[in-house]
């Protein structure tokens, strides 16, 4: 995703996160989806959640003196950091602080819930 098809476009210190879609192996089998059971959505109401960044405002990172971040970087945020918004490409998207991201991920990083 090298482009911002959303049509939000962060103003100040926002940024804008594309979240992963969630993957959960229950007894050894890959599940994916929406609805999950109450025992596995409370073990992602204690993680973090993991997303791409898509868009920044022009003073995102300046105010905290860390290194700027790049489009495209895979970062983990809490699950109930920013605003949950809808883009023009029907994505659900999360609009956030810079200072709401609390790290960097590698991409080759899966994370599951067991």
């Amino acid at each position: 995703m090298s482009e911002n098809k959303s049509g939000i476009f962060p103003t100040e210190d926002r940024v804008l996160i594309l979240p992963d879609e969630l993957v959960v192996k229950v007894q050894g089998k890959k599940i994916e989806g929406i609805i999950l059971p109450d025992d596995i959505s409370n073990k992602q109401a204690d993680a973090g959640v993991l997303g791409t960044l898509v868009a920044f405002g022009p003073t995102a990172w300046k105010e905290s003196g860390q290194t700027p971040l790049t489009v495209n970087t895979k970062v983990m945020f809490a699950r109930y950091q920013g605003l949950k918004t809808t883009g023009l490409d029907e994505q659900e998207y999360r609009l956030m602080y810079d200072r709401d991201i609390i790290a960097v991920v590698d991409p080759k990083l899966e994370v599951e819930l067991a």
